[in-house]
């Protein structure tokens, strides 16, 4: 019997045995099938991936074949070849005017440079010349240089004339015309009229404060001539959702990249209008190498241009044609640093609905505009709202997809919540803003999907309703500062009344570091053949920042300015009424007794607060 009973148990071992053994076989199987058909749907993604991506691989290949070939290209082409490029209106800013003027204040101070590019390029050096001087109100000229004292009405015609007679010394203007004089040198009239010295100018040494002088009242005076139109307003922006992308370009090869992308990223492209400063060298170029110790001043190639070569792609060929590209190209000696270039940007924009401010290395997300769009209109202080932060780490030349809808996976973007206190040419100090990485606070009611506050406004990347141009006008009159400018941005706008917040989402990538290359310094150490020049201007001029914040002026503020000339016309771009610098201090966790800062909680943990 007990043979019997554990022969059964033993075959119903067996069998449960052989049934468990069978259902971890289907097991294994299912298991398998399943990893088989993920991988499938992977493949099947990449290669969707790949085929998409094929057409943007094309695309750079062909702007890379194509910027090799427009380096060949003359600096005359570059220049001439703007017809469908340039937006020409005699009744807009006369910026062409305003750089002529800049230009010959200025060019004594470069006359060691331009003798040297005269022998390499085997022409003759420049010598002294007549040149003209600053307009001078309410003064006038001695000597008529005829009998008759002959009154042009044409005052080109009267700059001809004056320009081919070696004994003309100047025009006097009045409500009647326009007479050429001997003397060139202004006396104060008791007639409203107006002196234009054409005096010999020579090569002088180029000082920080003779540069500096030079430059603000050149722009002064052709601020307050009103045939320059500089004061132009084209608002109020109309409520089209148009945007208008500020790009202000120092010699970057980036920057076709960043045009092409910004066009074929777009969700809605007929909506976007671009204004590109563009400053290069077009002819016996110096450019930068290595880091460090191991920098180096080498000889390099022209700079490509940035919508020539934009414009010249059959792909993108007709946004040009659609006047929905401006261009206003400077030379290198042209290059007066972010914050002036940042006010000619301001020039070109023509009432779009909001204004974007880049710089030229900048990737795109896909639909970045209806995405700023949404994210600027779900702000609570809509329209006086500014979005900013420093984008992730990327490059207009990568040829990776970047997808509207995979932000989910990107966490959070940062803010700008912190900054600290930093040399600024040698004497001074600036501020520079920190990234901050932010979670929202559990306790609070804050909406991820919403842009949640931050402090301060980046440079490289802003948006802001275009209201913000004729409210908050850039600045001018701070040339060659490299440093500065992102706090000067964030007072003004705050205290006139502009929240400030981080994105909810990503839209763009910066090119952080750029190695090889030239650097803005190293151009106007070039061009003023100084070594010092660009740290001793820093120091001259940072003053005109920090009287924005209150610090490191003493209590007498501007008056305490050295020298005065620093803060001209300073009034006119100054902090606003709606708010006080005190309480942005405060709010933004500012100690200015001490030149610190403590990162406020309400911006790290937005709703903690």
């Amino acid at each position: 019997f007990k043979s019997t009973a554990a022969k059964r148990f033993h075959k119903r071992h067996l069998s449960l045995r052989r049934r468990n053994q069978w259902f971890h076989l289907v097991d294994i199987k299912l298991f398998c099938l399943g990893l088989v058909f993920l991988l499938l749907t992977l493949e099947i993604v990449v290669l969707l991936s790949t085929l998409f991506a094929s057409s943007e691989t094309q695309v750079s290949a062909d702007f890379s074949e194509s910027n090799q070939r427009l380096r060949q290209q003359t600096a005359f082409e570059a220049q001439n070849d703007t017809a469908q490029i340039v937006p020409s209106s005699q009744s807009g800013p006369d910026l062409e005017e305003l750089m002529k003027r800049l230009d010959s204040s200025l060019r004594p101070y470069q006359m060691e440079y331009l003798r040297t590019q005269a022998l390499k390029a085997g022409e003759r050096p420049p010598q002294c010349e007549r040149m003209w001087k600053n307009p001078m109100k309410g003064y006038f000229l001695r000597g008529c240089l005829s009998d008759d004292c002959f009154t042009y009405q044409d005052f080109e015609l009267a700059k001809q004339k004056c320009e081919a007679d070696d004994k003309c010394g100047g025009i006097v203007s009045s409500e009647n015309g326009h007479q050429l004089r001997k003397s060139s040198n202004p006396e104060v009239s008791t007639e409203p009229e107006t002196a234009y010295p054409f005096k010999l100018s020579c090569a002088k040494r180029a000082t920080p404060l003779g540069v500096w002088e030079a430059f603000s009242s050149t722009l002064k005076s052709a601020i307050e001539d009103e045939s320059l139109r500089l004061d132009t307003s084209y608002g109020p922006a109309r409520e089209d959702d148009s945007i208008y992308l500020s790009i202000a370009t120092y010699r970057d090869e980036s920057c076709p990249f960043t045009l092409k992308q910004a066009f074929e990223r777009a969700e809605k492209p007929e909506k976007l209008f671009v204004g590109i400063v563009q400053q290069n060298c077009n002819h016996d170029c110096m450019t930068g190498t290595g880091w460090g110790n191991t920098r180096r001043w080498v000889e390099g190639n022209p700079d490509i241009d940035c919508a020539m070569e934009f414009c010249s792609h059959p792909n993108t060929k007709a946004y040009c044609d659609n006047s929905q590209i401006r261009i206003f190209r400077l030379e290198e000696t042209q290059a007066y640093g972010p914050f002036f270039s940042r006010f000619l940007n301001s020039k070109l924009w023509r009432g779009e609905t909001f204004y974007v401010q880049i710089d030229a290395h900048t990737e795109f997300r896909q639909n970045w505009d209806t995405s700023l769009v949404r994210q600027m209109k779900s702000t609570p202080s809509y329209p006086f709202s500014v979005i900013s932060n420093y984008p992730p780490s990327g490059s207009p030349k990568m040829e990776r997809y970047w997808g509207a809808n995979t932000a989910l996976f990107e966490g959070l973007p940062s803010a700008l919540c912190g900054c600290r206190f930093e040399n600024a040419g040698g004497k001074h100090k600036t501020v520079r803003l920190i990234q901050t990485s932010r979670r929202l606070s559990r306790s609070g009611h804050s909406d991820a999907s919403i842009p949640q506050k931050s402090a301060f406004v980046a440079a490289g990347f802003f948006i802001a309703h275009g209201s913000i141009v004729d409210n908050v006008p850039f600045d001018p009159f701070m040339p060659y500062l490299f440093m500065g400018e992102e706090i000067a941005l964030s007072v003004r706008f705050w205290t006139s009344g502009y929240d400030i917040y981080a994105p909810s989402v990503n839209v763009f990538r910066h090119e952080y570091v750029r190695k090889e290359g030239p650097k803005f310094w190293e151009s106007v150490a070039m061009i003023f053949s100084n070594p010092g020049i660009h740290n001793a201007l820093t120091d001259l001029i940072i003053p005109r920042v920090q009287i924005l914040l209150g610090f490191d002026v003493g209590a007498a503020g501007r008056d305490a300015v050295v020298p005065q000339s620093v803060v001209t016309m300073s009034e006119n771009y100054s902090v606003g009424s709606k708010r006080s610098v005190s309480d942005f201090v405060s709010t933004t966790g500012i100690h200015l007794n001490r030149l610190q800062q403590v990162s406020p909680a309400w911006c790290t943990h937005p709703g903690s607060v």
